[in-house]
């Protein structure tokens, strides 16, 4: 089988369908070098006004890349846009390809906050304060954008300029605590839970929630039996189908609050695919209505995964030693802005404190790759 891959960055899902004996096509907005080794082939998706992957191009490259059997894999950058998911899946069926993954309704229903939270309301899952009107005391709020993803569509509450398009945000009283989310599978009744990971955030002024990394966890913590209670819970109330994260903060007082569900595969498919080699297959089989018949075992190795954000306005050098673990590899003489994600690290290790301090010290010698444009 062929995974037609869509997003904003493949590279980890194209490792991960190599690992689940899948080919892969593939169309993002890097074209990574590791990508292009080993993907069938590609299709470069630019910028829309947003950042998010051009509609007009991720149909072409649907169009152009699928074949009959084949599956449609869409990562991060459509969920604010369920219409395309249609427009996308229809093209797919049109060349015999299936979409693997939640449908446009699906994503929307769990993306729209004025959904999502009367749900976890009626689920009795704690969350935080959430509206989707502007409140008058900014202080203690986070602005998120409505479909977003990634920690790069949130930030403090006001000022907003006139041009801000308030419509299209809501907010979520903002909560101390350690963000950590719990990798779901579920085929559209079912579900069960995979695993435990940890993030952290790389912030600047103007990203203060950009995010840093995620790390998986080998021990359970003492948070994991409620929170797995309640990410299958949500899984299951939506009938989602597939690979999702189900995102908590973690309070001082050790309590998982709900903030955020991730319909699709996401930042955690290279650590999870790391302990699970077969991890897409899983997540097709589930989009097919299959779940295991016995429950994945608990890691014994962590798996942590860091990103590298440029220093500076450069490029990427000619002849750069990168550090063990690389991924995301960008070609050289790629130019790239300040700010601007360019590369991951992976790194395994006995623990995650490990794995997280591996995978970070990488990512200090990957900003070398950036040198002036000049050089």
């Amino acid at each position: 089988m062929r995974l037609v891959i869509l997003g904003q960055s493949g590279r980890a899902a194209t490792h991960a369908a190599i690992r689940a004996g899948y080919q892969a096509v593939v169309a993002d907005m890097f074209g990574d070098r590791d990508t292009l080794i080993t993907a069938l082939d590609w299709r470069e998706l630019h910028p829309d006004d947003e950042g998010l992957p051009s509609a007009a191009e991720a149909l072409s490259a649907v169009e152009e890349l699928a074949q009959p059997d084949d599956g449609l894999l869409l990562l991060s950058g459509f969920e604010c846009r369920p219409a395309l998911i249609d427009t996308l899946a229809a093209m797919a069926a049109q060349k015999g390809a299936k979409l693997m993954g939640n449908d446009s309704a699906t994503v929307a229903a769990v993306k729209d906050p004025s959904v999502l939270f009367p749900a976890l309301a009626y689920l009795g899952i704690d969350h935080p304060p959430t509206r989707t009107d502007l409140p008058e005391n900014s202080k203690g709020w986070l602005s998120k954008k409505v479909g977003g993803a990634g920690g790069a569509h949130l930030s403090s509450l006001c000022p907003f300029g006139p041009n801000d398009d308030i419509g299209r945000r809501y907010w979520q009283q903002l909560l101390p605590g350690t963000p950590v989310s719990v990798q779901v599978l579920g085929n559209g009744g079912h579900a069960l839970a995979l695993g435990f990971c940890e993030q952290w955030i790389d912030p600047i002024p103007d990203a203060p929630f950009r995010f840093g990394g995620v790390v998986l966890l080998t021990d359970r913590p003492a948070w994991a039996d409620q929170a797995e209670k309640w990410a299958l819970a949500v899984t299951q109330h939506f009938k989602l189908r597939g690979l999702a994260s189900v995102d908590f903060i973690i309070s001082d007082q050790g309590k998982p609050v709900l903030i955020e569900v991730n319909p699709r595969p996401g930042q955690s498919l290279d650590v999870f695919a790391g302990h699970v080699p077969d991890l897409l297959a899983l997540h097709v089989a589930a989009c097919q209505g299959a779940l295991p018949l016995l429950p994945i075992p608990a890691p014994t190795l962590s798996i942590a995964s860091a990103i590298a954000y440029a220093p500076k306005d450069g490029k990427v050098a000619h002849n750069f030693h990168w550090p063990p673990g690389s991924a995301d590899i960008p070609r050289p003489g790629r130019i790239v802005v300040q700010g601007q994600p360019f590369a991951s690290v992976v790194a395994q290790e006995k623990s995650a404190a490990q794995a997280k301090e591996v995978a970070q010290a990488g990512i200090k010698r990957a900003v070398d790759a950036i040198i002036p444009t000049w050089s």
